[in-house]
């Protein structure tokens, strides 16, 4: 998981669970990975993901809370500037 952390604002708390579930499946052994990061910010993602193999669903939960992660920052950048338009539409108001 440390290539998470490249997508985090410095390090980042990452917790990870592993476990395998056989209760209620006709088909086998299913496994359950899933992952909690907290940034130094204070922001929390979190991820899970149940597949019949153990690579895949951790490869799975990587990408789903990447995929989160760059989400956020997407819309945090975009609240950004927008509202740097605004300021800038409302100075030049006053000119």
């Amino acid at each position: 998981m440390r290539g998470i952390s490249k997508f985090t604002e410095g390090d980042a708390n990452i917790v990870v669970d592993i476990g395998k579930t056989t209760s209620r499946h006709k088909g086998g052994d299913i496994f359950q990975a899933s992952v909690n990061v907290t940034t130094v910010l204070g922001r929390k993602y979190y991820a899970i993901s149940k597949k019949a193999d153990l690579y895949e669903a951790i490869d799975d939960i990587r990408s789903e809370v990447i995929h989160e992660i760059t989400s956020a920052k997407g819309k945090r950048e975009t609240l950004f500037l927008r509202g740097a338009r605004k300021i800038k539409k409302i100075l030049k108001g006053f000119r």
